[in-house]
């Protein structure tokens, strides 16, 4: 009877030391991570990404726009992620949130822009980790005429995965608003803007900067351009970029505030 006690007191601990460590276990697997900043980052949705093209002299850089979900305390914050890119591999890591020193304003979402490379056409492993937590991997194809993303898994961001189409090469785009009165000097405008220039076809798509439906561009501007005499165009630039900015620069200093333009060039340039 005393050695039958026993072994049942021992079963008794040991099933109770079983239960304890499986709970113990449970419990740190539901735990968010923490960064040196004590900033919490989970499994859940807390970050989402899209595809970005940095224009340039060089054909445009890819990048990645970073915002998260959910507005943070402070204005101005900033999501810290770093790239690392060897052989075809492009692993981006989101690291953490950053800030101003002091914290101020009514709190907003946390963005930044990574650039990450200059790409070559071809096929990558893309992999998007958060901290050395989370990792994701998917896949990058980069073409002349678009980058494409696919993802395996999405867990703790939100990937605008699909197309991102490339700016072209000379490409110039924008939109002019006027005041009542000015039509013919808008066209005007438009006629000297077209001796420069040649008309073009662009594939429907997004292209970060702009948007193309059926030969329709949609701007970025037109978040801000509430004006309701706007026109709107794109062509190829078949001289340059000086000359085109002295044909600008004359119909602003004719028309003044009349006339207002927003001209953009694919190697990044705002004229």
């Amino acid at each position: 009877m005393v050695i039958f006690t026993t072994v049942m007191k021992k079963i008794f601990f040991y099933i109770l030391f079983l239960l304890s460590g499986f709970s113990v276990m449970m419990s740190n697997a539901c735990k968010k991570s923490t960064d040196f900043q004590g900033n919490l980052i989970d499994v859940s949705k807390d970050f989402n990404a899209k595809m970005w093209q940095l224009l340039n002299d060089n054909g445009g850089d890819f990048a990645l726009v970073f915002s998260t979900t959910q507005i943070q305390k402070c204005d101005g914050m900033t999501v810290n992620a770093f790239p690392n890119v060897y052989n075809d591999n492009i692993i981006v890591t989101i690291k953490d949130l950053g800030g101003p020193a002091t914290c101020s304003g009514t709190g907003d979402y946390a963005r930044d822009t990574t650039y990450v490379t200059h790409l070559t056409n071809g096929k990558y492993n893309f992999q998007l980790n958060l901290k050395d937590a989370v990792f994701n991997k998917g896949s990058l194809v980069v073409t002349d005429n678009k980058y494409t993303i696919s993802m395996e898994t999405q867990n703790g961001v939100t990937v605008d995965a699909g197309d991102l189409m490339r700016v072209p090469n000379n490409l110039v785009w924008g939109l002019v608003t006027y005041d009542n009165g000015t039509d013919a000097q808008v066209d005007l405008f438009l006629n000297d803007l077209k001796s420069l220039t040649h008309v073009v076809t662009l594939e429907n798509g997004d292209y970060g900067h702009y948007q193309i439906n059926n030969g329709a561009i949609s701007l970025q501007a037109e978040k801000q351009a509430t004006h309701p005499n706007t026109k709107k165009f794109f062509l190829k630039l078949d001289n340059s970029i000086a000359n085109l900015s002295d044909v600008i620069l004359k119909y602003r200093q004719q028309y003044g505030s009349k006339m207002n333009f927003s001209v953009k060039t694919w190697n990044g340039k705002n004229l």
